[in-house]
Parts: structure tokens; C-alpha cells; sequence
């Protein structure tokens, strides 16, 4: 006897026939941070990742070191172009003084002998009237391509209020000074944009930097984390396959059940024929009907329907009775062609005198 139709009718209990819950899968990580980076997914293209990153810094960077390389030949030319006093250091073309050298005995005598076609002797030690202007000339056309920078105006007016600018060195360190004033103003004009864009790059490639170790920190962080998740989608798949296989161990279990409650219902109905036989109250018919297979209430006849195991699309006939254990003569139920549902897992949720075999409540 089994109490299907008192639990379709009266006493429906859903949590029965609840399965148990499978395990819940972890998502799949995202694949872009909240600023839109693309999210990597090994560590081979987090490296391209930064390397994109770097080439950013490393293109920042080549601009200071552009302004640098300016820089550095502007100054180079200042160098080169600069009058030193002394020749004591290489790279320096316009250095020494030339008051130094025609002030000497030699070269006196030398230039007033080839300039001026006096040479000295017994009678002329010093340069006439006339080659000492061809001397002072040949003086002031040299300081002139040497010091072209200076400003022969202001060096003879400062010369000309010094007591002490008399000769030819005094008025050459003049030059000298007048020279290097104004290559040096000539520099700080040139080379004081180039500082100005200089610092510029220099405070954008410093702010890049810093936003690139904050990116390279971010597209880590979310790496890890994105590790981290397939990882445990990784172990969900692992425990939702072992629930799978419990799952399929308990249907198999179930089913074991059902083939062994459907050959005790078997042998019953057997022994029962052959009871009724001995005594004429039954036929082979009516023996035959009671152990038929079904696959639904129709194929039963009235109180009676169609027992099935949990998932299963063919049963047994059987008597349905109510709560009472009294035999029920609802008519075939529409869905009966359904496969079986589970009533109950255990036998306290069943009525009074009942039991749970193979997932439905029996008697």
C-alpha cells in the first residue's frame, strides 16, 4: 500500500522532495580593473603589461634627457667660445693673451722689421712713430677677432676712466671681460627656456612615475585576485564533481531499493495468486493486474496507481490509501506519467504507520 495520493491531496511536503543543494560555483574573474586596464591572466602578460607602462616612462624620460643633451651643448659651445687667460686646460681655442706676446723684445723687433720694413739695429731699438700706430692696429684688429663678444665702446670708456688701463695688457683683460660678459648673457638667454621646459618634463616624468607604480601595484593586486578566484572556481568544479558522483551513488542506491521493493511486491503478489487460488476467490487475471508493470495511474485501474522509484518512468501498481491506511479511489492522477518524485527521505516524514522505502512513504 503506498500513500501517494494522501501525500498529492492532503498533505503535500515539498522539503521531501527537495534534493540537496548543489555547491555554488565561484564566478568567472573580471576581466578589466575599474580604470579599464585589462586584467591579466598569467604572469607572462602582467610583464607586457608593465613593459606597456615602463615604455610610457622610458619615452618621458628620453624628453628630460633630450633638454639634457641640449643642454649640454650649449654649454659645450660656451666653452669653446669662452676667452681663457691661461692654456692650461684642453678645448680651449681662444685662450692665453695676446698682450703677452707681442709685448716681447722678439716679436717687436720681428714686426717692425717684416710690417714695417725697419729693422732694428745700432741706430733703431724701438718702433717709429709710424709702425707703432701699424703695431697698435695689428694690436686692436687681433683683440677683435679674438673677443669678437666684447663691446669696443664700453671697454675704451671704462679704459678711459682707469688711470691704470695703460698698455697692452690692462686693455686686453678689458676685452677679455667685455667678451665673456656677453657670451655669458648670451647663454642664460638661450639656456633659461631650456631649463624651464626641463623642470616641466622633469615634474611630468616625475607624477608618471609615480601613477605607473601605482598601476603596476593595481594590474598586481587585481592579478592576484583574479588568480585567486579561478583558483576556487577551480576547487568548486572539485567539490561540485564529488556532489555530482554522491549524487549518482545515491540514485544507484535508490534504484537498488526500488528493484528490491519491486520484486518483494513481486513475490507478494505471487504468493498471494496462489493463496487465492487454492481458496477460488482470485483468478490468474486478477493476480497478473496486481504485479503489472505501469507507467502511469491509467494503466492501474480504480484505488490503485502507479508506484515509481525517485526519477524513474516505469513502476508497480499498488493500492492507494489516505493517512488512515484506508484504501483511496481518486481518480488517475494527470501527471502520474511523470517520473517519480521522492515523498520522503526519512520515516518520521510519514504518517503514523508508515514507513519510507526507496523515497515513498509505504505501508
Amino acid at each position: 500500500m503506498c500513500l501517494t495520493d494522501f501525500c498529492r491531496t492532503q498533505f503535500p511536503n515539498p522539503a521531501a522532495n527537495a534534493p540537496p543543494t548543489a555547491p555554488a560555483i565561484t564566478p568567472e574573474p573580471e576581466t578589466r580593473t575599474s580604470d579599464g586596464l585589462p586584467i591579466a591572466r598569467s604572469y607572462e602578460q602582467l610583464r607586457q603589461l608593465f613593459m606597456e607602462g615602463n615604455a610610457a616612462l622610458d619615452e618621458s624620460m628620453a624628453k628630460v634627457a633630450e633638454i639634457d643633451e641640449r643642454q649640454k651643448a650649449l654649454m659645450n659651445e660656451l666653452e669653446r667660445e669662452a676667452a681663457w687667460r691661461s692654456c692650461d686646460q684642453p678645448n680651449r681655442p681662444r685662450c692665453g693673451l695676446i698682450a703677452a706676446t707681442m709685448e716681447t723684445p722678439d716679436f717687436v723687433a720681428s714686426f717692425s722689421a717684416s710690417e714695417c720694413k725697419e729693422p732694428f739695429g745700432k741706430s733703431r731699438t724701438k718702433l717709429s712713430k709710424t709702425c707703432a700706430q701699424k703695431f697698435k692696429d695689428f694690436f686692436v684688429n687681433a683683440l677683435a677677432a679674438r673677443y669678437h663678444l666684447a663691446d669696443a665702446a664700453s671697454v675704451n670708456r671704462e679704459c678711459g676712466g682707469t688711470p691704470d688701463c695703460r698698455g697692452l695688457l690692462p686693455y686686453e683683460l678689458l676685452c677679455l671681460k667685455s667678451h665673456n660678459d656677453e657670451l655669458l648673457r648670451r647663454f642664460n638667454a638661450l639656456n633659461a627656456p631650456l631649463q624651464e621646459e626641463r623642470d616641466r618634463r622633469a615634474l611630468a616624468h616625475s607624477e608618471l612615475g609615480r601613477a605607473t607604480v601605482e598601476r603596476n601595484r593595481n594590474l598586481t593586486e587585481a592579478f592576484e585576485r583574479a588568480q585567486e578566484q579561478r583558483a576556487q572556481r577551480a576547487r568548486d568544479f572539485e567539490q561540485l564533481r564529488a556532489f555530482q558522483l554522491e549524487q549518482d551513488q545515491r540514485e544507484r542506491e535508490e534504484a537498488r531499493k526500488r528493484q528490491a521493493i519491486a520484486a518483494m511486491i513481486l513475490a507478494g503478489g505471487a504468493s498471494f495468486t496462489q493463496a487465492m487460488q487454492s481458496q477460488g476467490a482470485y483468478t490468474p487475471a486478477n493476480t497478473a493486474y496486481l504485479a503489472a508493470r505501469c507507467t502511469s495511474d491509467y494503466e492501474c485501474g480504480s484505488g490503485r496507481l502507479c508506484l515509481k522509484g525517485v526519477g524513474e518512468m516505469a513502476g508497480v501498481c499498488a493500492t492507494a490509501v489516505n493517512q488512515y491506511g484506508n484504501q483511496s479511489f481518486a481518480p488517475p492522477a494527470p501527471g502520474s506519467w511523470k517520473p517519480g518524485q521522492r515523498q520522503c527521505w526519512t520515516m518520521a516524514e510519514c504518517p503514523v504507520a508508515f514507513r519510507c522505502e526507496s523515497g515513498q512513504c509505504v505501508k
